[in-house]
Formats: C-alpha cells, sequence, structure tokens
C-alpha cells in the first residue's frame, strides 16, 4: 500500500511540474509574440494620383490581379510602397527605370528599398516582370517578399 501511496504522490508531483513547465513556456512564447511587432510589405489599391505611365506590383499574380499591390511608382518621380500601416516614399529621379535592366535601389528616411525583376512578357504598352523586392529599415532588418507587376503606359 506504501508502495502504491508513494507512486502516486511521484506521479502527481512528475505531472504538476510539466504543466508548470509548460504554462512558463506558453506565457514566454505568447509574451514574446506580443513584444515582436512583425514586419511585411501590406497591400494597398493604386493611388489616385498617380496618373499616366506607372509600375505596379504584387507579391505574386493572384494578388496583382486583385490589384493588391506592395509598390507603386510614376516612372521618375516617386515610389510608393505600404509598411507597418504607413505609406512610405521614395524619391525617383529620371532614368530610374530601365526595363532591359530592371534594378533599383531607393533610398527614403533611412531605408533602402532593392528590386530586381526579370521581363516574363512584353506588348506595346505594357511589361511583365517577375522578381523579388527587400527592404532594409533604420534598424538593420531586411525583409524580402516576391514581387509579380507589370510597369506600362
Amino acid at each position: 500500500m506504501k508502495k502504491i501511496l508513494t507512486i502516486s504522490l511521484f506521479s502527481l508531483l512528475v505531472f504538476s511540474c510539466n504543466k508548470e513547465d509548460k504554462k512558463q513556456s506558453d506565457f514566454t512564447n505568447n509574451h514574446s509574440q506580443n513584444n515582436n511587432t512583425i514586419q511585411k510589405f501590406q497591400s494597398f489599391s493604386f493611388p489616385e494620383d498617380i496618373q499616366g505611365c506607372s509600375c505596379a506590383f504584387a507579391t505574386d499574380k493572384t494578388s496583382f490581379e486583385k490589384e493588391q499591390y506592395i509598390f507603386v511608382d510614376d516612372y521618375g518621380n516617386s515610389a510608393t510602397i505600404k509598411w507597418n500601416d504607413e505609406f512610405l516614399k521614395f524619391p525617383m529621379e529620371e532614368g530610374d527605370f530601365d526595363p532591359s535592366h530592371f534594378e533599383r535601389e531607393l533610398k527614403s528616411n533611412g531605408y533602402i528599398l532593392k528590386m530586381k525583376a526579370q521581363k516574363l512578357n512584353e506588348d506595346p504598352e505594357t511589361m511583365i516582370f517577375q522578381g523579388e523586392m527587400t527592404i532594409t529599415t533604420p534598424e538593420g532588418n531586411t525583409i524580402t517578399s516576391p514581387i509579380y507587376g507589370e510597369c506600362g503606359c
């Protein structure tokens, strides 16, 4: 009888310790998740103030067809992205767009935005591209996203 009582108490002690460890682990994980905000590109609709020739990119073809863009520019004045619920504008210079060698590096307020894409298709008015876009934040964090989109007039 003493053996059964000892085994029962020992089992109860072991299981209660494991339960406490799990609770502590869950708290630590939840606490860490709440303090670490996930930074990412956010989609937005095409801005009304951009008219004429432009480029617009989404994360993939489906998002592009739904007009859920993560990057839009106006072929030379500025580019726009939405980052952590804020619109960031990147000044551009005339000639920043070269469809035969699609690479860009734009800077604004400590952010560095790099794009690299390959031309998939071209018709008389538009060119379709696929590649990747990377942002480096002022804190040094780097996030990369695939991109799919078009440039045209």
